[in-house]
């Protein structure tokens, strides 16, 4: 369970340093605030690929929604380059947990992995949809599945 899934709605939001617009970040100093006064261990600044775009992340990632589509992506055979920015986005998806990627974080995701996808050649879109994913969205939620039947096993 995600340390955050106490909480619900805007102060959610703070716990996982999601901003009003489910992208950009709160105040670091706000965020790590309200995490101390509920004795969770305090977001770092992690800088993407886009010089003006700050991720927060917590300090503790061991896998989740990014670890499973980074995967899922190597499997059809995309390789991850230095300019891609996949390993901060990865990290910042499993830090922010399950429920963030299917809800709040969930348009942000998919219009990543839209643009992401335009760089791409068509063979390498045909491969994708060969694998069975037609569209980001079901990339998605395969990692979601693949990250939510993971954290079952680990409970169990």
């Amino acid at each position: 369970m995600n340390e955050c899934e106490q909480f619900v709605g805007r102060l959610k939001d703070l716990c996982l340093g999601i901003g009003l617009d489910g992208r950009s970040a709160p105040r670091l100093k706000d965020a790590n605030q309200f995490r101390a006064k509920h004795g969770l261990e305090p977001l770092t600044e992690t800088y993407g690929p886009e010089s003006h775009h700050v991720s927060i992340v917590s300090n503790r990632v061991s896998g989740g929604v990014g670890t499973e589509l980074h995967g899922l992506l190597a499997e059809i055979g995309f390789a991850k380059t230095k300019a891609c920015g996949c390993a901060s986005m990865a990290k910042t998806m499993d830090s922010i947990g399950i429920e963030a990627c299917k809800g709040g974080f969930r348009e942000h995701i998919l219009k990543r992995l839209s643009s992401e996808s335009l760089k791409h050649n068509w063979w390498s879109l045909v491969k994708v949809a060969a694998h069975g994913y037609l569209t980001v969205e079901s990339l998605l939620d395969e990692a979601i599945r693949r990250a939510e039947a993971k954290a079952n096993a680990a409970t169990s």
